[in-house]
């Protein structure tokens, strides 16, 4: 039973949610709009749409079928520009910024970077855990950096105004990528390895260079990301301890929230997520050996549907309403408007 004096608090926190701009940095396979979104008071979402390990070919056959999906959902729309999300939050919508968590459907191919703009992608990951023709992610020994290729793509990334994802990308791939941008970057969902220390996770070092460029945290609330080791799963309060974490070290304006998890539930493909797991073992540490069974973290059991329990706690943990709405949702949109346009 909600007591007395938290009543009030929960009201507050539902209020400020449910009249906030909300961008999720990291969701995956939005089948329509369902109860799920309506719980989670979102207003875009970042959806992965290849998956990693997709080609050209396949990545255009993926985008074809969110095009599809939205066609036959008035409550959803493919997000183009910053502005387009303050309309869609002012019509009641939902947004799907369609994004890419490896940007091997790219290959070698200088001029795909433009044909994915225009056929609606704005954001995009530049290596998935391994290495592509633009540098190395975070499961390579060889921590090479970017290459030439890399700096042209991101070069070519500035020019058309596609956001520059880090997450999972190796420690000197990010930071010259960081340094090579002319527009801020972001991890989209990455947490502090000071906390979790783990490979996906990122150092003080990068966050404190992606937040001196204007850039963002994208903390996540993926269980995997924030267990320390316990007996039990993470909870919802070791998630805000990394949000926490990211705020101390780069302030306020530069930390986002990219839960990485379904925007419709049961929707992962059962054989991608073995497929990942027997590629990439040991990226999140021993978290998947001491659960296979991927248990959901502790007080956001239902995943994005829980999204508002975030924004309470930021509020218990004594963030003022003007930041929370910085954290939830405003850092993205000023980042995207800076990066897209709009």
């Amino acid at each position: 039973m909600v007591t007395p004096s938290a009543a009030p608090a929960a009201s507050a926190a539902e209020a400020l949610h449910r009249e906030s701009i909300v961008i999720d940095g990291t969701t995956f396979f939005c089948r329509g709009y369902t109860d799920r979104l309506e719980r989670a008071g979102v207003t875009a979402l970042n959806v992965t749409t290849p998956w990693p390990d997709d080609d050209f070919e396949a990545a255009v056959r993926r985008i074809e079928e969110y095009y599809a999906v939205v066609r036959g959902d008035p409550k959803l729309a493919i997000v183009e520009s910053a502005a387009h999300i303050e309309r869609l939050k002012h019509e009641g919508r939902v947004g799907i910024i369609l994004a890419f968590q490896n940007a091997r459907p790219i290959g070698s191919s200088l001029e795909r970077v433009e044909t994915f703009w225009r056929l609606g992608v704005r954001t995009v990951q530049l290596t998935y855990n391994t290495r592509n023709y633009i540098g190395d992610g975070v499961f390579e020994d060889t921590d090479a950096g970017l290459s030439k290729f890399g700096r042209a793509v991101i070069r070519e990334m500035n020019r058309v105004g596609i956001l520059i994802d880090l997450s999972h990308v190796g420690r000197r791939t990010s930071l010259e990528a960081i340094e090579v941008s002319e527009k801020p970057c972001v991890f989209t969902h990455s947490n502090p390895y000071a906390l979790v220390p783990v490979p996906r996770n990122i150092s003080d070092e990068q966050m404190k260079a992606v937040a001196a460029r204007g850039g963002l945290v994208g903390c996540s609330s993926f269980p995997a990301l924030n267990w320390r080791g316990g007996e039990a799963p993470p909870t919802i309060d070791e998630f805000v301890d990394c949000i926490d974490y990211a705020v101390n070290l780069v302030g306020v304006d530069h930390v986002a929230i990219g839960t990485d998890s379904e925007a419709t539930k049961g929707a992962y493909p059962p054989e991608l997520r073995a497929s990942l797991r027997r590629h990439y073992p040991g990226t999140t540490g021993g978290f998947h050996q001491k659960f296979p069974e991927f248990p959901a973290m502790q007080g956001l059991e239902e995943g994005l549907g829980d999204w508002p329990k975030i924004t309470r706690r930021l509020l218990e943990r004594g963030y003022r309403p003007e930041d929370v709405k910085k954290i939830i949702g405003g850092n993205s949109l000023r980042v995207m408007r800076q990066v897209w346009g709009g």
